[in-house]
């Protein structure tokens, strides 16, 4: 089985990822586009707990889209219902923030790169899609 998927980039998230002490994060394009090639070959996680489903294997931006494909490695035999709701959020090294005394929305300046893609349940940036396809 495939997938793909996509996350909104240059726009705060409306919710606070973990890790970012209750602030919302602006992915800006520019930092997207810059490290989007690292994305390719990292895993796709269920619940930033490392356990792999698939894998990267295409990355790109589309507009204010980060967007992605690969393969699932351990697909269940109903994955519309085993992921449905989940969306996903991603996962970088060494994430310099450009504007850390901001009380609300922290700004990526730059990221040393992608580490992996995760499915969760509770996405800081609810527009995140996910399709799984034969």
């Amino acid at each position: 089985m495939k997938f793909s998927g996509s996350i909104r980039v240059g726009l705060p998230t409306p919710l606070s990822p973990s890790g970012a002490r209750g602030r919302r994060i602006v992915l800006p394009i520019s930092v997207a586009r810059n490290r989007i090639h690292t994305l390719v070959g990292c895993p796709l996680t269920v619940a930033h707990r490392g356990v792999e489903v698939g894998r990267i294997t295409e990355a790109w931006i589309d507009g204010m889209r980060m967007r992605f494909a690969g393969k699932m490695s351990c697909a269940p035999d109903d994955p519309a219902t085993v992921f449905r709701g989940m969306r996903f959020s991603w996962e970088a090294e060494h994430c310099h923030i450009a504007n850390y005394a901001a009380r609300r929305v922290w700004r990526v300046r730059r990221i040393e790169r992608f580490t992996a893609m995760a499915l969760v349940t509770r996405p800081a940036s609810r527009s995140s899609k996910l399709k799984v396809y034969e």
